[in-house]
């Protein structure tokens, strides 16, 4: 398993040191692009970035379940255990095939100009692309929403046709996650408003002029911020 240094400092946001809002409950996240013409304006550069690339690891591909939502608290968070020891009494902890996976997929968008427009170093994209997932599915390959998200980054059906991925292949559905992600980077400048267009959609960011007061989209932003900052924090 691949063993990363992470820095301590971070600044994800324009500069600015890590917030969190608490919150409550536990939700499943989704990606949906949305009806609007403006959702779908996803940079073709992003999409496409890496997507030939060959398959690393062969996992099972799991079909859709019924009534398998997945359901993720703030108990839930961890620090990776690619990235160091995760606190006591904090999960979920991804298979190592799994955790490795999320680290090679992530590396294969490290040059991505993304990045520089959002001023993340490569450290920082690895600990927020994984703090995602995490937030996501939990590191479940297997996982689904109420409303049809599938896999470790939570894909709807239709936004992995336009992002040209297979969501029942783990590896596909992070390539599909992380070009997803890298799209708002790119748009945005930010963490916490690509998170939060990841979440509820770019219209939705462009509406309200920035983070939309929607309570799933504020713990999402929040959930993947706290972790991201842990994991850089912790080493």
């Amino acid at each position: 398993m691949r063993r990363r240094t992470l820095t301590r400092d971070l600044t994800l946001c324009g500069g600015l040191a890590l917030w969190f809002v608490a919150g409550q409950g536990a939700v499943a996240e989704v990606i949906d692009l949305g009806a609007g013409a403006e959702d779908l304006r996803v940079r073709a550069s992003v999409l496409d970035f890496g997507k030939e690339l060959p398959k690393r690891v062969d996992l099972n591909r799991a079909q859709p379940t019924d009534n398998a939502e997945t359901d993720v608290g703030d108990e839930n968070l961890v620090v990776l255990a690619s990235y160091g020891t995760p606190p006591k009494g904090r999960g979920p902890r991804g298979t190592a095939e799994i955790e490795d996976l999320v680290l090679d997929v992530g590396d294969d968008y490290l040059r991505h100009p993304a990045l520089k427009a959002a001023g993340l170093s490569g450290t920082e994209w690895l600990a927020l692309f994984r703090a995602n997932i995490a937030v996501e599915s939990a590191f479940n390959p297997d996982a689904r929403s109420s409303v049809g998200a599938i896999g470790l980054g939570q894909l709807m059906p239709g936004t992995a046709d336009l992002l040209g991925v297979d969501p029942y292949d783990p590896e596909d559905n992070l390539h599909g996650s992380a070009r997803y992600l890298l799209a708002q980077l790119e748009d945005f400048g930010a963490a916490d408003l690509a998170l939060a267009a990841y979440n509820a959609g770019p219209e939705a960011v462009r509406d309200y002029g920035g983070i939309p007061p929607y309570a799933e989209t504020e713990r999402h932003v929040a959930k993947v911020l706290r972790l991201t900052n842990a994991t850089l924090s912790s080493e």
